[in-house]
């Protein structure tokens, strides 16, 4: 199982360098709600993931009919999900004018893009969502409290906080322990061991400073491998 005591959660000091330092961090990407679990396979809407996006945006204090224009961004058909949504006329009339991606998010960067989502939303909403290549479930062991709130129908963030300090760095035992704990039916996926994890490494060199980020894939036979890398946020 992951959690929060596993070797890979475990920041590692600053690594000095001729001239600077280099450090360094992973973090569990399925502690996030995977942008595009909104979508089937066969391009239509998951209304239990999209549900829980908007509990998600509601917990963090955001409209909820966000959701629908980031679902019309994703999803390949033209037809508005109201209310809230967009789709290409919209985008077609700002100024200058884009189309919406119609295809799966690459990374959370283009939620910059999606109608009603301003900087002051973006980066409220950014550190509890990703984009990852297949659908995800969610690892209650490293979510964060607005994620845990988020899947956990009629649970408040109270709740959720109280949940992550009851877990502790240790996790929970099981899936079934978290559904009891919580007195609530689920039907969200979970789990207790991640596939994807975000690398992030700085380095820093007098006063220039870069970052690479690097998305993670290990396999069910614990090899790991890089299979996104970007000098911006990922």
């Amino acid at each position: 199982n992951d959690t929060l005591n596993s070797a890979w959660a475990k920041h590692l000091p600053p690594l000095p360098v001729q001239g600077g330092v280099i450090q360094g961090g992973i973090e569990d990407l399925q502690g996030r709600l995977n942008l595009n679990d909104l979508i089937t396979k066969d391009g239509k809407k998951d209304l239990p993931a999209l549900a829980v996006l908007k509990r998600l945006l509601v917990v963090l204090q955001i409209d909820p009919d966000i959701a629908n224009a980031i679902i019309d961004w994703e999803d390949p058909d033209d037809n508005v999900t109201n209310p809230g949504g967009a789709e290409s006329g919209y985008y077609a009339a700002l100024d200058p004018p884009y189309a919406p991606a119609n295809a799966p998010f690459v990374s959370v960067t283009p939620l910059r893009l999606v109608k009603g989502i301003t900087p002051q939303i973006y980066n409220r909403l950014a550190p509890y969502v990703t984009a990852l290549p297949t659908a995800t479930a969610v690892n209650i062991n490293t979510a964060s409290a607005p994620v845990l709130a988020a899947v956990v129908p009629g649970f408040s963030l109270e709740q959720a906080q109280a949940l992550v300090t009851q877990r502790g760095n240790n996790g929970f035992p099981s899936i079934a322990d978290f559904q009891n704990r919580t007195r609530r039916k689920i039907t969200f996926p979970l789990t207790l061991k991640s596939a994807y994890f975000l690398l992030e490494v700085t380095t820093t060199i007098g006063t220039t400073r870069l970052s690479l980020y690097s998305i993670l894939y290990r396999d069910a036979q614990n090899q790991v491998q890089a299979i996104i890398r970007s000098f911006t946020p990922i």
